[in-house]
């Protein structure tokens, strides 16, 4: 395992989850031979049994690590950063006429926890907006690109009733996800504490469910705007350009004096993120 380990460069933590589990398993092995020796034997159920014969078969264990090393770095990650190498950090413009609303996507709706220490959803953080600008951010590129976006919007609307902003990010790699959970302090320090309510911290996948929201590429960052029925009307990548920002603010203002729409009786995808995130 640990020969495997190294020749496909996998991360230390791998090793040391490795290492850690020989550790285990010979303490095992050398209880085992001790109680056989002086003719004791444990009694445990056939479940428990089947539990430890497969914590003791090096073989099976291969195979799982061999398996969640695939899932820390499987291939969507290199095709984002194939079509980012070919296309550059900008996948298209943004459209300059608001979808209709029957053509739109629905936001998913992420569950996780705020920077003020609240378990919530974006639905929630959404409610009795008329319109809400959300931004994802799934990589450190991603992050200083929706800023581009945030700065000229909460110049133009920070204290416009109707109007709200909720950030999201986003980690949907497991290992890189134990990492930033060790940051979420330094994340909350550097965040205005007026914007850290409306900031949801999320560690786990929600690839299927942000792709059908057409946002493809995770190494981006993703604006959109969300009417009061959770409808994505409008939708940028990238870092943002001036004729992107200047529809940005129009189609706020435009979402804003519009009667609001009557919200669904069961909000959109509720809770079929994964879990809250502590942090």
């Amino acid at each position: 395992m640990e020969k495997w380990a190294k020749s496909s460069n996998a991360p230390n933590v791998l090793l040391r989850m490795e290492q850690r589990l020989q550790e285990q398993r010979k303490t095992l092995e050398a209880a085992q031979l001790e109680k056989r020796a002086k003719g004791e034997y444990s009694k445990v159920s056939p479940e428990m049994q089947k539990k430890m014969d497969e914590f003791m078969d090096a073989d099976a264990n291969e195979r799982r690590m061999r398996q969640l090393f695939h899932e820390a770095f499987k291939e969507g990650y290199f095709n984002d950063a194939k079509e980012v190498a070919k296309k550059g950090v900008k996948l298209w413009e943004a459209p300059k006429k608001l979808r209709l609303q029957s053509l739109s996507p629905t936001m998913p709706n992420v569950a996780g926890r705020t920077l003020a220490k609240e378990d919530t959803d974006l639905m929630t953080l959404m409610a009795g907006n008329n319109v809400t600008l959300v931004t994802f951010a799934l990589s450190a590129l991603g992050e200083s690109q929706v800023a581009s976006f945030i700065e000229p919007f909460l110049k133009e609307f920070k204290d416009v009733k109707g109007v709200g902003m909720v950030q999201l990010a986003v980690e949907e790699n497991w290992i890189k996800g134990a990492v930033m959970r060790l940051l979420v302090p330094w994340t909350r320090l550097k965040t205005p504490r007026e914007r850290r309510a409306n900031y949801l911290l999320h560690f786990n996948s929600i690839r299927e469910e942000r792709r059908a929201a057409g946002m493809t590429n995770g190494l981006l960052g993703w604006v959109n705007l969300v009417d009061s029925t959770g409808r994505i009307r409008w939708q940028a990548n990238g870092p943002a350009a001036d004729h992107e920002i200047a529809s940005l603010l129009k189609f706020t203002k435009d979402l804003n004096v519009a009667p609001p729409a009557k919200p669904p009786t069961t909000l959109p995808n509720r809770g079929t993120a994964a879990k809250a995130v502590r942090s």
